[in-house]
Parts: structure tokens; C-alpha cells; sequence
């Protein structure tokens, strides 16, 4: 069957479309309040988000894996305001080839991104994002073990497997010293509008919004280093 006819992959579609609203709203603030800032965006997959909230001003930069980055390219250009990377999350090196943006406020999102790393991976990924951007804001989504069950039908053709899961956020603050968790957003935290724009029924909605178990399988956090 064809994604396109596939109810199931037609709501997984709109849900991760629409859980981007909450890290675009914090973007948005953001750039209102340090027009001059830095945004880093690590992600797994196409990303928009440096075209719909653009103010010419903001310095933008993405990280992609190689193969990523060349289909990136058909639907945008680096810029002025706006660079690609491509390299592995992993490796230890791309680091060295940000240009400098020391003087500004930095803002870093990483997407889609941690669920297909060790924790190990994890660890090593905020630790080195913490010691070069210090003073910094991220924000970040997480999911829990339950909800990698959940969707492990999205990845079912592809070759990249879910692996890192976490069922309380704010045990990352214990990773290293000076980070704190400003901000959790879960289901229950989402605006009425866009849950009922995914058509979930009523038992779904009570399941999402009351029950720890469903509320916190998954979560943005908005972290400050």
C-alpha cells in the first residue's frame, strides 16, 4: 500500500509536521529577542524551518549526513545567512568547521535525531554542544521506550534503527554540570486545535493528556547550558 493512501502513515505524517510548532514558536521568540543570534540545527531528515521563520538577520546553520544534505540542496540554498555541513553527528571533527559565531547567541535544535543514537552517542553529543556553546539555549525532542515501539512501522524499510529512549527528561541534568532543563512541552501541553486536527479519538485524547505513561512517551525540552 502507498503512504499516500495509508491513513495511519497520512496521521504519523501531519503529527510530526505539527509537533515542529512547538520548537518554531520557541525559535520565533527567540529571534525576536537576539535578532543578531546563531541558529544550529542538527537533524536526520529534510528540514525547513531556517526558510519559514528567516529574518535575514539570524545566522542559520545545518548539519547533515552526506546523502542528506544532497537531497537537501534540491529544495534550498545556502546563503548569506544560511550554511549546510556535511558530516556525521558522531564524529568529533565537524566542530572545527563552524564559522565563527562566537559573539552571538546561540540557539541549538537537534530533531528527530537522538532516538537513532547510543545513549552513549547522546551523552557525547550534548557534552561536546555544551562545552562549545556554552551560554547557550537548546531544545530538543525525546522519546519514550514505549513510544519507539509505537512507531517502529516508520522504520520498518529502512536500514537506521531506534535505540535511544529516555523516560524521564530531566535525568539529563545530571550529565553535566550547568545544564537546566528550562521547559518540558508533552502531549497534554498541546494546543486543542492541533490535536483535533490529527482526528484522535476521545479515549486517545484522555490516554495522551492524563495518563503518565502516554503523556510523557513523548517530549520537547528547551534546555539552557
Amino acid at each position: 500500500m502507498k503512504t499516500q493512501d495509508n491513513p495511519r502513515n497520512i496521521q504519523e505524517i501531519l503529527l510530526i509536521s505539527l509537533l515542529e510548532r512547538p520548537i518554531d514558536n520557541f525559535l520565533t521568540y527567540f529571534i525576536c529577542k537576539n535578532t543578531q543570534g546563531s541558529v544550529k540545527e542538527i537533524v536526520a531528515g529534510l528540514n525547513s524551518r531556517c526558510q519559514r521563520l528567516d529574518n535575514r538577520k539570524v545566522h542559520g546553520l545545518e548539519l547533515y549526513l552526506p546523502g542528506i544534505l544532497r537531497l537537501q540542496r534540491r529544495f534550498s540554498r545556502k546563503s548569506k545567512h544560511r550554511n549546510f555541513i556535511a558530516a556525521s553527528v558522531v564524529d568529533n571533527d565537524w566542530l572545527n568547521s563552524l564559522p565563527s559565531t562566537s559573539s552571538r547567541l546561540s540557539m541549538l535544535v537537534t530533531e528527530g535525531l537522538q532516538m537513532y543514537l547510543r545513549k552513549q552517542q547522546v551523552k557525547q553529543l550534548f557534552d561536546k554542544l555544551i562545552e562549545n556553546f556554552s551560554k547557550s539555549q537548546f531544545a530538543f525532542d525525546s522519546k519514550s521506550s514505549m513510544m519507539l515501539k509505537i512507531q517502529l512501522h516508520l522504520i520498518e524499510h529502512m536500514s537506521a534503527k531506534f535505540d535511544w529512549s529516555i523516560s524521564d527528561i530531566r535525568e539529563i541534568q545530571n550529565w553535566k554540570s550547568g545544564c537546566q532543563v528550562m521547559e518540558i512541552i508533552t502531549f497534554a501541553n498541546f494546543e486543542v486545535k492541533v490535536v483535533q486536527r490529527l482526528s484522535v479519538n476521545l479515549i486517545k485524547r484522555l490516554l495522551f493528556k492524563y495518563i503518565p505513561l502516554f503523556r510523557n512517551s513523548y517530549r520537547l525540552a528547551f534546555q539552557l547550558t
